[in-house]
């Protein structure tokens, strides 16, 4: 067995070897930029990857914008849309959204915006009747992620589009965590704009698309690539990569989600057995497949990790910091002391049986050795 057990599949995910091999020709042998054979093919290559992407959203290929990552895409998105409508400054979002998306628009917050952070419920889910409420005739656009990426909570996208769409106002999804699990169609859903980035679903770093319905505003100036919207020489390797890994979620997506799932549900079903008083974070029926968040009462969850050296996981997001308190957690109700006794465990496709159940095992006989009068027993 491997010495090393991955399961932080939320943070990064290992490039795929098909990936990989389709990337490759476009290092060193089609890396052209100009009007020739090599440029040409180049040029082609890019296309191609952007009709993949495209067609993994549901989206038409002149939709989609290649970008250096899902925050690229979020801050082009978001603050594009503010210059395209400069009289309508109310937003709404959701308090659990990634930072990324906070991060924005705190920053439009100092200029002016006013912006609506709705609640959620212990399980992380929004009250669809208190966003309709909140949307006035000053509100550009809702911001809703797909699937949480610390408790794997599944937002309703469909009725949020609905919402939206009803109320006559934008919708921008970060799909980020959730495309490849979820089928997504962005017409069918009324979503205008979406994001997502390459190395959550089993591709390259440093490269994710944005897609949106409207002719957006450049924030990059330059050679005006991406038609205009995204100045700069792209990344070709890793759009292709991106292409890749979209169209591999097309021919393999369902297969590759039933396997991860069974492993979740395997994991979580030991830790529920064997770990006295363990709980689950999040939506335990709408939530992301790969997705366990767990909380351990009174047991620390850096001592945790610390007596666990050959696992990788995490106690929270990886854009977050490790020594901040999860922003998600305490938003479903969670101190500060409790979260900090939660673990973020995200099962990637490339992990076994043998691999969920060893560490099952390891955390049990850590929890024994810690406290060894507490019997075992399924959690309430």
């Amino acid at each position: 067995m491997n010495p090393e057990i991955y399961l932080d599949a939320h943070a990064s995910t290992a490039v795929d070897p098909l990936v990989l091999e389709a990337m490759l020709p476009y290092f060193t042998q089609y890396y052209g930029n100009g009007q020739h054979r090599n440029g040409w093919k180049a040029a082609k290559a890019l296309e191609a990857a952007r009709m993949d992407v495209a067609n993994t959203l549901g989206a038409y290929p002149q939709e989609v914008y290649f970008t250096s990552g899902a925050t690229e895409a979020i801050n082009t998105g978001v603050i594009g849309l503010t210059q395209l409508f400069p009289d309508k400054r109310h937003i709404v979002t959701q308090v659990t959204e990634h930072p990324a998306v906070l991060e924005t628009l705190r920053h439009l917050e100092l200029k002016g915006y006013a912006v609506t952070y709705l609640p959620v419920n212990g399980l992380g889910h929004i009250d669809l009747d208190q966003l309709a409420s909140v949307i006035t005739a000053q509100t550009l656009l809702v911001v809703i992620m797909l699937a949480n990426n610390e408790i794997g909570t599944i937002h309703p996208i469909e009725a949020i589009g609905k919402v939206c769409r009803e109320k006559e106002t934008l919708f921008f999804c970060d799909t980020t965590q959730g495309i490849g699990w979820h089928p997504i169609d962005v017409h069918a859903m009324n979503i205008d704009l979406a994001c997502i980035s390459a190395h959550k679903i089993y591709g390259p770093r440093g490269i994710g698309s944005l897609y949106s319905r409207l002719e957006l505003p450049p924030l990059l100036f330059g050679g005006r690539q991406e038609r205009g919207v995204r100045s700069g020489t792209v990344n070709l390797p890793g759009a292709v990569g991106l292409g890749k890994a979209c169209a591999l979620i097309q021919e393999k997506g369902a297969q590759t989600t039933a396997h991860v799932l069974t492993l979740r549900n395997r994991l979580w079903g030991k830790l529920r057995e064997e770990v006295h008083g363990v709980q689950l974070n999040g939506d335990p029926d709408h939530r992301h497949p790969a997705n366990l968040n767990v909380r351990i009462p009174g047991i620390p969850n850096e001592w945790l990790m610390g007596q666990l050296p050959h696992i990788l996981l995490s106690s929270s997001s990886a854009c977050s910091g490790s020594t901040k308190i999860s922003h998600v957690l305490q938003a479903i109700g969670l101190s500060s002391e409790e979260s900090q006794e939660c673990l973020r465990m995200g099962v990637t496709r490339t992990n076994t049986e043998e691999e969920v159940d060893e560490v099952a095992a390891q955390i049990t006989d850590v929890m024994r050795r810690r406290r060894p009068q507490k019997a075992a027993g399924r959690a309430a």
